[in-house]
């Protein structure tokens, strides 16, 4: 309910993904636009500006670095800095490219009905290709 009020969707505007790491929802916009500029609505209001302006590479870099409680950083599962809680451990939520796709799609393409139920082995799939 609190990111209903605190990052109110613009009428008109969508909140899909641009930048390099594809930021998407509003409440990302909101939050991005908070860190950067100390108010959220100049990217509620200018959402395109993450596609078209540095805005683009400096949004991935603060996906990368930004927890998303109750999800940690990128970075902190990256560098090791992350150890799961009780409700991670319980959830089988453990350190590793799982928790990665976890914090990028959430329920998008994890947890017991995902609406994107391929996504999650797609993406491992993918990454097995490309490291060998």
């Amino acid at each position: 309910e609190w990111i209903k009020t605190s990052y109110q969707c613009k009428p008109g505007k969508m909140y899909y993904g641009r930048g390099a790491k594809q930021l998407s929802w509003n409440y990302n916009y909101g939050a991005f636009s908070s860190a950067i500029f100390g108010d959220p609505m100049i990217l509620l209001e200018n959402p395109e500006l993450v596609a078209n302006t540095w805005l683009n590479f400096a949004s991935a870099m603060w996906f990368f670095v930004t927890p998303q409680p109750p999800k940690p950083s990128m970075l902190q599962v990256i560098d090791g800095t992350w150890k799961p809680n009780t409700a991670d451990s319980a959830a089988n939520i453990q350190p590793g490219f799982g928790a990665t796709t976890l914090i990028i799609n959430g329920a998008l393409e994890c947890g017991s009905s995902p609406s994107n139920p391929t996504g999650a082995d797609n993406r491992a799939r993918y990454y097995k290709d490309y490291v060998g």
